[in-house]
């Protein structure tokens, strides 16, 4: 610190001027002494050393002072003992006492001046590192308050202006050279809503009652019309009688303000394009396991008819057997790897199995947690279009049964295994004897409604591995693979014309098929 400095300071060297003082007045006192000796007028002379002393006392270092006052007491010792010096004329019992006398009172008369002398430098000294030190705080004080990014206002007990910094005059909108009263009229406080603060709410003025006002939200609206919300923090200053000032502090939050308002406004967007979204959202955490739902979404509730979700475990929402496919990806993403696309069944009501497409991304949270968002999208009715598809391109769509493709596909393959292992195909091709009399009749309807009939009889009447496709029209063809002999190819054909000799359901039953 200021006294650990000063006490590391090396001692002042003595001044040119001190040196030649200090000679002087050695050389006067010899010239005295000398001039003493040879004189008669010696009381006179004597005298002199006196005015020498207090000047040694008053303008010499003590140190020095007190060498001077020792060389002279010796000089005028011996000169009296060899009856010289200022007490020459004196009878000889006088002259030690007398002696001893000047010799004392110049000694004390100069030692007290040196000393009071000392004093007066200490003190001056001492004054002086006092003023240095306050300086010294005084600029770091200084520093601090222009460094400082938060306001900083002192007031006296009467409310007056005492300090102020830079970041509170330019929050205050305040030029520098501003008047203090100038400054009272730049600004108004406000609450948040945009009502005036009443005078005695007012933090400062609280603060003189000796009450504290810690993080007070206000809104602070300028002369320029400009406003900005800000933190006001005010303490009351102690003294002996009460509070005789106070002190408040200024924190700009405008931005944060802003910032949060836009990150809210933000996020309440997102929630209400995430709730109209088609698509269902399941949010789950990243890194926690077991990985529970956080988060979802209507499109996902109203798919899996399900509002419980949130804190249950991800199992109760992905089939258990596409729950490794889905831990993977997630596990994927929480190393870094960019979002993929799985294929995962959902569990739906009633015990059914939703296929979706699911799309995870990385959301990282404020205070640091990653959280993934899962979007899924149904593809149940695109998987149950597509094997519609691919059922109606093999199949006859009036009858069900498979079509000329998947019969041209059956006898290739059987017929070049036949040919490779000797194994007997035999075909059965048949028409509906009498069907265009039904069809004539009864029109189109009753006529699909006996070739459907027809086509499940022969579906029962034929071995299992058999097909039955239909051509077209009335025409069926029955492949049987597997055959031992001739003899089992004519009892299926038996069965067929047996089942399809049947009678058929009215009005197709007043014809004969």
């Amino acid at each position: 610190g200021p006294r650990r400095a000063a006490a590391a300071r090396p001692a002042p060297r003595a001044r040119t001027g001190d040196v030649l003082e200090a000679a002087a007045v050695v050389t006067v006192l010899a010239a005295v002494h000398v001039a003493s000796a040879a004189t008669e007028d010696v009381v006179l002379l004597g005298l002199t050393v006196l005015p020498l002393a207090v000047w040694a006392g008053l303008r010499l270092p003590t140190t020095w002072t007190a060498a001077i006052v020792l060389a002279d007491a010796t000089a005028v010792v011996l000169l009296t003992a060899h009856g010289l010096g200022p007490t020459q004329p004196l009878p000889p019992g006088l002259r030690t006492t007398t002696a001893q006398v000047l010799v004392g009172v110049v000694t004390f008369v100069t030692l007290v001046l040196a000393l009071h002398r000392d004093d007066l430098v200490r003190a001056g000294a001492r004054e002086r590192r006092a003023r240095e030190r306050a300086q010294e705080q005084a600029d770091l004080l200084g520093g601090v308050l222009a460094s400082a990014q938060e306001g900083v206002v002192v007031v006296d007990a009467a409310g007056r202006v005492l300090l102020d910094n830079d970041a509170a005059r330019d929050l205050l909108g305040v030029p520098a050279d501003a008047s203090r009263r100038a400054q009272d009229d730049a600004f108004a406080l406000l609450h948040v809503d945009g009502t005036p603060v009443p005078e005695d709410e007012m933090p400062l003025v609280r603060a003189l009652r000796g009450a504290r006002t810690a993080g007070a939200e206000l809104l602070l609206r300028r002369s320029d019309g400009t406003a900005r919300r800000v933190v006001v923090t005010a303490h009351p200053l102690p003294g002996p009688a009460g509070a005789h000032g106070a002190v408040a502090t200024l924190h700009d939050v405008t931005r944060e303000r802003e910032a949060a308002q836009a990150l809210a406004e933000s996020e309440r967007l997102c929630r209400r394009a995430l709730d109209a979204s088609p698509l269902g959202m399941l949010v789950l955490p990243l890194d926690e396991r077991p990985r529970r739902v956080l988060r979802t979404n209507p499109a996902l509730e109203r798919l899996l008819a399900r509002t419980d979700l949130p804190g249950e475990d991800v199992a109760e929402v992905v089939d258990p057997t596409d729950l490794p496919l889905l831990a993977a990806a997630l596990d994927a993403l929480a190393d870094g790897a960019p979002p993929r696309r799985v294929e995962v069944r959902l569990l739906g009501p009633g015990g059914r199995r939703l296929r979706a497409s699911c799309t995870a991304s990385v959301v990282r949270q404020g205070d640091g947690r990653r959280e993934a968002v899962l979007l899924l999208e149904d593809l149940t009715a695109r998987h149950e279009a597509e094997r519609a598809l691919a059922h109606a391109a093999r199949h006859d769509p009036l009858t069900g049964a498979p079509n000329r493709r998947v019969l041209t596909e059956r006898l290739a393959a059987l017929v070049g295994g036949g040919a490779r292992d000797g194994a007997r195909v035999g075909v059965v091709y048949l028409d509906l004897d009498g069907f265009k009399d039904v069809n004539d009749a009864e029109g189109h309807a009753v006529g699909d409604a006996v070739l459907r009939e027809a086509a499940r009889r022969l579906d029962a009447a034929v071995r299992p591995g058999d097909t039955v496709a239909r051509l077209g029209g009335d025409e069926f063809v029955v492949v049987c693979p597997d055959l031992s002999a001739e003899a089992d190819l004519a009892a299926v054909a038996q069965r067929v014309v047996d089942a399809l000799g049947a009678p058929y359901a009215p009005p197709a039953r007043r014809h004969r098929v």
